[in-house]
């Protein structure tokens, strides 16, 4: 009885580990490096930050140029009133209609130019009414000009320019945190190839080492060795279990920090590098490499555009 459950038990684990490794073969997705980068560009929530903080630093600017836009407000009111002429003892209605418009630019050297219109319309029917109804207009013109601090056109656009300047700096944090995304999934891309590939040559080392051991059984059975010597491959059999089980490992951790990088959220999945590496012989020159670095590096221009947002 014990050995038919234990029988049965060994089918159903048998079954389910074939069930499972089925299902992880299904699931496995072949990718070039440049798919790979797609992905990791599109799903990487640190970018989409990036390009959050940007479009409010866009709006910002946006708002800093609407300050020079001519503003224009217009209103009305209305107004009634009843009351007792203090001359004939007779009750006396007081209407009052008004409305105004302006018109307000503020130029980039500070100049504040105001153009008015007020309109009031005055009814009453008191007997001591002169103008029964009675129109009063008025339009004025306005201008200011700062003379002292604050008059020149640098003082006036310094908000716009701090603006601007904090616009590039966040354009180029983001394109600091493309450049390190880009270079991450590139090397992670590359040392899951390496690993994939460092398997199948594991597997063939431990392949030459049975061999080995294999051979030198024989000879021993023969007699042309000692029995002694069949310790050294069998612990060189062993040496080479343990690095390719040290390699099998090495593909699941390349494997998951590719999928961190590119925010696969199935961790069943297996990914498959389907692109080889070109090999091509660069030799930097010194100067160059540096002067393209202080020239280029999103760092350091972000760095920049701050110093000079601040200034």
């Amino acid at each position: 009885m014990k050995n038919t459950i234990a029988t049965f038990l060994f089918i159903i684990f048998f079954l389910s580990c074939l069930s499972e490794g089925r299902a992880r073969e299904n699931n496995t997705t072949t990718m070039t490096l440049g798919e790979a980068l797609s992905v990791a560009l599109e799903r990487n929530l640190s970018i989409r930050i990036e390009e959050t903080t940007i479009q409010a630093a866009l709006g910002a600017e946006q708002a800093e140029h609407g300050s020079f836009d001519p503003q224009i407000e217009a209103g009305a009111f209305s107004s009634a009133r009843q009351s007792k002429s203090i001359f004939n003892n007779e009750d006396v209605t007081e209407e009052t209609d008004a409305w105004m418009a302006s018109i307000k630019k503020k130029t980039q050297y500070g100049t504040l130019l105001d153009l008015s219109w007020d309109n009031q319309r005055y009814e009453s029917d008191s007997t001591f009414a002169a103008t029964e109804p009675s129109y009063d207009s008025e339009l004025s013109f306005g201008l200011s000009q700062p003379l002292l601090k604050g008059w020149k056109n640098e003082v006036q656009r310094a908000g716009i320019s701090a603006a601007e300047k904090n616009t590039l700096a966040t354009e180029s944090l983001k394109d600091s945190r493309v450049v390190e995304l880009v270079a991450d999934v590139k090397i992670s891309y590359w040392e899951l190839l390496f690993a994939r590939q460092n398997i199948e040559v594991k597997e063939l080392s431990l392949k030459l080492a049975e061999e080995l051991l294999e051979n030198t059984k024989q000879k021993i059975d023969a007699g042309a060795m000692a029995p002694v010597e069949v310790y050294q491959p069998e612990s060189e059999v062993a040496r080479r279990e343990e690095e390719l089980i040290g390699a099998e490992r090495a593909i699941g951790d390349r494997e998951d920090t590719l999928k961190l990088l590119l925010n696969i959220p199935d961790w069943d999945q297996q990914l498959i590098p389907a692109q080889q590496p070109g090999i091509k012989k660069v030799v930097p020159e010194t100067k160059e490499v540096l002067g393209r670095a202080l020239a280029n590096q999103p760092q350091i221009k972000a760095a920049r555009h701050l110093m000079d947002s601040a200034a």
